[in-house]
């Protein structure tokens, strides 16, 4: 059970792992992987939009499951928008300006993950934490 209540983590991780070892995807995070040297690193090819918008949809069920759990439903409240412009962006969104829904999105997700984590600190001695 501990593994399906961290699924959020993983998900954001994933989501800016994918993003920033996609610099010609997302030059934001460009210049991230370039200090680093993978600037020409192309983790997962012609799949690296698919695999983005896979770890969107992890990061959303992990919240979820949290949200079951410990009944805080502001982390699920905020992800949900940002995961809706992700996917505006992506399949919506024919203009130029479709990299910065994804950008602001993924900011939404990961303050929902931020603050999903510091809710479940704060419910580390309930009686439902301890019940793994």
């Amino acid at each position: 059970m501990r593994v399906l209540l961290n699924l959020d983590k993983f998900g954001t991780f994933g989501l800016f792992l994918t993003a920033i070892l996609s610099p010609c995807c997302f030059p934001l995070f460009a210049f991230a992987a370039t200090a680093f040297g993978l600037g020409s690193f192309e983790l997962f090819g012609g799949f690296t939009f698919w695999v983005f918008q896979a770890m969107v949809l992890v990061t959303l069920w992990g919240l979820y499951l949290s949200m079951q759990k410990h009944g805080c439903w502001y982390p699920l409240i905020i992800a949900i928008p940002s995961a809706l412009l992700i996917f505006y962006g992506y399949h919506l969104n024919s203009t130029d300006y479709w990299i910065y829904f994804i950008y602001l999105g993924m900011m939404g997700v990961l303050i929902a993950t931020v603050w999903n984590n510091r809710r479940n600190k704060m419910h580390g001695t309930c009686d439902n934490c301890n019940s793994d």
